[in-house]
């Protein structure tokens, strides 16, 4: 019975750890310096992000899409060949980034996104200024009548969503996964759907 007991708390703990939502915007800005994380919920488990930390002599930045695994919440970012998780703590009144330890990465993108983010304001980000998000990104327009997305570069699985002629795509620089004939793109529909996944190069062409 007791074992009964237990298991059904585990589950119920990891259920709401997973449901919680900690999408909005974080942050402080004085000034000397000026950090801000934004959360946008995708799914009940992963989650799209954007980090900006700038001072005197320097501006950094980087966004991805940071998975919740059981009670751990990281990121894999990928640098020179290797991967390097970085890890999010969530309170209801701040947000912290940090490395984790022993993993010897350079994380280029620069240090001073570890750091605590108090949390600021809830709120939906909006199609119509979804690019204001971004710092470095390409855009692109679909020239295909209808085109598929793939979830990753081995073009196994197709999502279900699927982009017509005509539509605008994200893809950030800072995502630095590498494909011959795919392209990563990022999409925010009016519907409030974050898509995300791989295109091919073919069905799409670079406006900016």
């Amino acid at each position: 019975m007791k074992n009964i007991l237990l298991i059904s708390f585990l589950f119920t703990f990891l259920s709401v750890f997973a449901q919680h939502d900690y999408s909005g915007i974080y942050g402080s800005s004085t000034k000397e310096k000026s950090k801000y994380l934004t959360i946008l919920k995708i799914d009940s488990t992963h989650y799209k992000f954007w980090a900006i930390a700038s001072g005197k002599n320097y501006a950094n930045n980087i966004d991805g899409i940071f998975e919740i695994v059981g009670d751990s919440i990281q990121y894999n970012f990928n640098e020179e060949n290797k991967t390097c998780p970085i890890h999010f703590k969530f309170t209801s009144t701040y947000a912290i980034i940090y490395p984790e330890q022993n993993a010897n990465c350079n994380f280029g993108f620069g240090r001073n996104i570890f750091a605590t983010y108090m949390f600021m304001k809830k709120q939906k980000i909006k199609a119509s200024t979804f690019t204001n998000e971004y710092i470095d990104y390409k855009t692109y327009r679909v020239i295909s009548k209808k085109i598929n997305i793939y979830s990753d570069t081995t073009q196994n699985n197709i999502r279900s969503s699927y982009f017509m002629k005509g539509v605008k795509l994200i893809s950030p620089t800072t995502n630095n996964q590498v494909s011959k004939n795919l392209v990563y793109i990022e999409y925010l529909a009016y519907v409030g759907d974050f898509i995300y996944g791989w295109v091919k190069k073919e069905d799409i062409k670079l406006i900016q």
